[in-house]
């Protein structure tokens, strides 16, 4: 290859990214509003729950470690059907398949009770799901923030290569948290997968539920986030 080819080849390449450099650069002007969790927990059905225990073991927390998969998610829908006030998800990955569907309908079915559900979902692995996430947000109820997105919806890649630096920095928390006094916390996202659904491999996670003080300390991890 001559250096005159080398250099067109450089050139077209500088183009080209310039181009989706600034086609990829996210708005500065956007209103960010505070989301909080809610402080009274104690009110809640799920607080009262733990309330005679609590007393027993002041400023203790409650584990129970949840090893399978079918209880992992059944857990998470109970949870759903319990919260009366709120729901605060927080996932790496969230697949569109039957188990991440579920779940989505469940959401919505208790924002419709009245229940505020906040979403909070890494952008690496929702490509091409804009217009239904779009459409779960549209509910007065639920709130859904994207952490750290790529500005070009049509392809990570060039996002990756014009702001590799910023955009390889990704959120691997997976939390669930009803009520701000119950909460499922540990290794799975929300996936077939994860849950046993597949009857030719799943992945081995664990997952912890909680409840007491450590709960609001995750609750303040999420408000971070």
């Amino acid at each position: 290859m001559t250096g005159k080819s080398i250099g067109v080849i450089s050139f077209c390449l500088s183009i080209l990214l310039t181009f989706f450099g600034c086609a990829t650069r996210l708005p500065t002007d956007i209103q960010q509003t505070p989301s909080m969790a809610i402080a009274d927990h104690a009110n809640a059905s799920l607080g009262r729950l733990f309330e005679e225990v609590a007393v027993e073991h002041p400023d203790e927390s409650g584990f129970a470690l949840i090893p399978k998969g079918h209880p992992a998610f059944t857990d998470r829908i109970a949870m759903t059907a319990l919260a009366e006030r709120s729901l605060d998800l927080q996932y790496y990955i969230w697949e569109a398949d039957t188990t991440g569907r579920i779940l989505a309908l469940r959401l919505a079915e208790a924002a419709d009770r009245g229940a505020r559900v906040r979403i909070l979902v890494d952008d690496n692995n929702i490509e091409g799901r804009d217009s239904p996430i779009a459409a779960l947000d549209a509910h007065p109820n639920i709130e859904i923030r994207i952490f750290n997105p790529f500005a070009h919806r049509g392809s990570r890649l060039f996002g990756y290569l014009t702001y590799f630096s910023r955009l390889n920095h990704r959120m691997h928390n997976k939390v669930i948290i009803a009520d701000n006094a119950l909460a499922i916390v540990g290794g799975r996202n929300i996936g077939n997968h994860y849950f046993g659904v597949y009857t030719d491999a799943n992945f081995r996670d664990r997952d912890f539920a909680a409840a007491g003080p450590i709960v609001r300390d995750l609750s303040d991890v999420f408000d971070h986030f």
